[in-house]
């Protein structure tokens, strides 16, 4: 396993989990990791890692080969993807502690525990019933939600070259929508139990979702960044149209359920 992908391996099971996580023993680490075990087993924790965070396999440029199809998703927001990342980290946790420690030598045995501390720290996520994790307490504020991160993520990360490329965003865009969706009722689901952001929290989060609302369609960042950047390439198609309908069709419903999902929390 080379450097990249143990940072890969490391950032993934650890970030929005916990800041203490000793990630910078990671970046210490050189050379391959020497046993084949624990080499084979950091292989298959990101490739499903990847899997369940297809935007992750984008940003580290892996949505490629077998991985190609991973370029279309994105990740799944509903509680029961939640649920089913908090066993993840269990399982994983459970595989790596059936590697005796004491065989380990050298930087080995720093990964080892590195690795071992992230999955017991998303596996404790599990013990709260809501937010995003054990360190994010809500799904949607000012900072957190699919309409304020995915944007930015399909604009610089999800690379336009082909025409697979735009179809892949066009399938992202759709996919978007239904990650809100996810989201919403997540909100909805919290706000019944009695967790809602601050005030201030929310009026800012609704600010920042009223100005994207506004916004036409076809002027959106996300169907200009489509459009701008497949003419760019000499990609042929109408995907500033394409774009605009699933925006105005789709996503925009979307986001005002989640306006809607926000407002009612107020009240609480």
């Amino acid at each position: 396993m080379t450097l990249d992908r143990r940072q890969l391996l490391l950032t993934a099971t650890a970030a929005g989990l916990t800041a203490a996580a000793p990630l910078s023993a990671l970046a210490a680490a050189t050379g391959p990791v020497a046993d084949p075990k624990l080499a084979a087993l950091f292989d298959a924790f990101v490739d499903e890692m990847l899997h369940n965070s297809p935007e992750s396999a984008t940003s580290k440029g892996l949505d490629t080969g077998d991985r190609a199809g991973l370029k279309s998703r994105l990740s799944d927001a509903s509680a029961a993807g939640r649920a089913r990342e908090v066993a993840a980290y269990a399982d994983r946790r459970r595989r790596l502690a059936a590697i005796d420690r004491a065989g380990l030598t050298g930087q080995d045995v720093t990964l080892y525990d590195t690795v071992l501390y992230a999955q017991d720290m998303g596996a404790q996520g599990g013990k709260f019933s809501y937010g995003l994790d054990g360190a994010n307490p809500y799904v949607i504020s000012q900072q957190n939600g699919a309409i304020f991160g995915i944007p930015e993520f399909l604009n610089s990360q999800h690379a336009i070259n082909t025409k697979a490329d735009a179809d892949a965003y066009l399938a992202r865009l759709e996919a978007l929508a239904g990650v809100m969706d996810q989201e919403g009722e997540r909100v909805r689901a919290d706000s019944a139990a009695g967790v809602v952001p601050p005030d201030y929290l929310l009026a800012n989060a609704l600010g920042q979702m009223a100005k994207a609302r506004a916004v036409p369609a076809d002027q959106t960042r996300l169907v200009r960044s489509l459009a701008e950047r497949a003419a760019a390439k000499g990609v042929v198609g109408d995907y500033a149209a394409q774009a605009s309908a699933i925006v105005s069709g789709k996503l925009f419903p979307a986001l005002d359920r989640q306006i809607a999902a926000l407002t009612a929390s107020q009240a609480k």
